[in-house]
């Protein structure tokens, strides 16, 4: 069924011209958020729950990074 649906969105983005990059993009989210939701159930809560997730990830890894980058450019983060 997820190998399916993934292959219809990537046909359809193909026809709406999307870039590969973005595809490839999009195809990774969206997997990611399959295997997410696979004891969920694909809605709208598990979508939530799921964004939710990534953006704490995002966070953590652009706060790390940026302290990586200050340190470098700064020499001390005080």
């Amino acid at each position: 069924l997820n190998s399916g649906l993934l292959k219809k969105l990537e046909e359809n983005l193909k026809l709406k011209n999307y870039s590969k990059e973005t595809i490839k993009s999009y195809l990774f989210i969206v997997k990611k958020y399959l295997e997410f939701s696979k004891n969920l159930g694909i809605n709208s809560d598990s979508a939530r729950k799921f964004i939710l997730k990534r953006l704490k990830l995002l966070y953590y890894y652009i706060k790390f990074n940026f302290k990586i980058i200050f340190l470098e450019v700064v020499g001390d983060f005080n």
